[in-house]
């Protein structure tokens, strides 16, 4: 795993005290079951707290409801809570196994929050750190299988980012 990567993400993701409530998601009529299970999942966790349960199926970060919980964040939340997956997902490049349906998911996660928040979802360094990370997974797309229902749409996903995080 880049080492200069990952400092980057930890410098600009998952940062500060904890969510609260009221950071963590606005119950404004949309989308509210939905943040009623990021408040479950996420609320009072720290970012360790959500990194040391991702291997673990049972604690649910991992899910695909968990990273979907992201796009219905306020911006302090996903902010701080993309930084476990960002991570992760760069372990796993680096081990040369990864995992297209952490991957895959997650990318499209941010490409709804930018599709939804504009330009602003995203700090200019974060926009820059993501760009590094996108870059990064698209570097090991040789390895992923031909086979795998999530390579497609991942791809698709990776070239949407790369365009978006520049001209954002």
């Amino acid at each position: 795993m880049s080492a200069s990567l990952r400092e980057a993400i930890e410098a600009n993701f998952g940062i500060g005290p904890v969510p609260g409530e009221q950071e963590l998601v606005r119950f404004d009529g949309f989308d509210d079951p939905d943040k009623k299970h990021s408040l479950e999942l996420f609320l009072g966790k720290s970012v360790g707290d959500v990194t040391r349960a991702m291997p673990d199926p049972v604690g649910g970060f991992a899910s695909l409801s968990a990273i979907e919980d992201l796009i219905v964040m306020e911006p302090r939340g996903y902010h701080y809570y993309l930084a476990p997956y960002l991570v992760e997902i760069l372990r796993n490049e680096a081990d040369g196994t990864p995992d297209l349906e952490l991957t895959g998911p997650v990318s499209f996660a941010i490409r709804e929050i930018l599709r939804i928040r504009g330009g602003k979802a995203f700090s200019e360094s974060q926009r820059s750190v993501l760009s590094r990370w996108v870059d990064c997974i698209a570097d090991g797309s040789h390895r992923w299988d031909d086979d795998d229902a999530f390579a497609d749409s991942l791809q698709e996903d990776l070239d949407w980012l790369k365009t978006a995080l520049v001209v954002a």
